[in-house]
């Protein structure tokens, strides 16, 4: 297992190839934009331990924050201009559409950005899209919650 440092987040590599990304554990404050995000998925990264979440349910509220302030924006289901923001990083994903759409990626499209995809099978296929050159795709599994889903039968 090989594991590189990227601008925000630890890429690991595993002896088979599968790529997983790793919020930084110093990594402290993100800037959590909630349009609206899969329940389960909210459930998983509210339930982080080592990482604060300020949570905004308004893109337009962006503007209000020192973005310096903050180690990452994630902004699961909504596009962000990120050209009016060269020093902020970016994390987008996986809502914005089950495939990628010209409007949104042109939108994201930066240096500064990572669109993620629940599994690498999603991850390929978008990744393999003309409409996402340019734009670094990365898987990034949600966690499970065991308590909620453990087999009670037993």
């Amino acid at each position: 297992m090989t594991i590189t440092l990227s601008t925000c987040f630890y890429i690991i590599k595993s002896k088979n190839n599968l790529n997983i990304i790793i919020i930084r554990l110093l990594m402290k404050k993100i800037l959590y934009v909630n349009t609206w995000m899969h329940p389960k998925n909210h459930h998983s990264i509210m339930s982080y331990k080592n990482i604060t979440l300020h949570e905004i349910n308004n893109v337009a509220l962006i503007d209000t924050f020192d973005l310096s302030t903050f180690d990452c924006v994630y902004s699961p289901s909504s596009p962000i201009n990120v050209e009016k923001y060269p020093n902020t990083k970016f994390l987008f994903g996986p809502h914005f559409s089950v495939f990628p759409e010209k409007n949104q990626m042109d939108i994201i499209r930066g240096n500064n950005v990572i669109y993620t995809q629940p599994s690498e099978w999603a991850t390929k296929i978008w990744r393999d899209n003309v409409l996402c050159e340019n734009i670094r795709v990365e898987s990034l599994p949600f966690g499970v919650d065991t308590e909620r889903f453990k087999n009670t039968c037993y």
